[in-house]
């Protein structure tokens, strides 16, 4: 993954240009108390990469709660592998027009997130409880930008600027998501 240790614009937190990272909030888990309380991060992680990098049908195994011992809500893979092609988008920009941005992200409202560089973030976020994310949802056609707050990441003193990217796709896209995409996806 090339992780970058002590890279100047990231105290202390260790980053990856290559990749983006995947946060999954606890609400995207079926039970999320099982995701407070079971402290086996690295087991979380492992089970998390095979269910989302499955091959085959990505949907034989994406039923939600509703299947018998199922992790994550219905759809949360698709949500996962739809967002990924911006990772290309965010590692090909110029050098030059990121100076000054700590992270790139899409917050979607089923509780996935991707943020580039990859890196790891606290365990319970919740993007979604965020001002920023309310405010952008709030004022749909309107780019938004919060007040200076400390970035939970590491990141110092940031403003999130925000839009919302699109609302209300289809159910009938989601099923139709294949996995054939030779990129792995990484969580953090």
């Amino acid at each position: 993954m090339q992780v970058k240790i002590n890279d100047p614009k990231y105290n202390d937190v260790r980053v990856s240009y290559l990749y983006s990272s995947i946060m999954l909030a606890p609400r995207v888990y079926c039970d999320p108390s099982e995701y407070f309380y079971n402290d086996d991060l690295a087991q979380k992680t492992i089970n998390a990469h095979i269910y989302i990098n499955q091959r085959g049908n990505p949907n034989d195994n994406d039923k939600g709660c509703s299947q018998k011992n199922a992790t994550f809500h219905e759809n949360t893979r698709a949500y996962v592998l739809i967002s990924q092609p911006i990772e290309r988008v965010w590692r090909r920009r110029a050098a030059e027009l990121t100076k000054d941005i700590i992270w790139t992200y899409v917050g979607m409202r089923t509780g996935v997130f991707r943020t580039y560089p990859a890196h790891r973030s606290v365990r319970d976020y919740d993007h979604t409880t965020r001002g920023w994310y309310k405010r952008a949802v709030s004022l749909q056609d309107r780019t938004t930008a919060s007040m200076p707050y400390l970035d939970l990441s590491g990141g110092g003193k940031v403003i999130t600027i925000a839009q919302v990217l699109f609302e209300g796709m289809l159910k009938e896209y989601f099923q139709t998501v294949k996995s054939g995409s030779s990129d792995p996806v990484f969580l953090p």
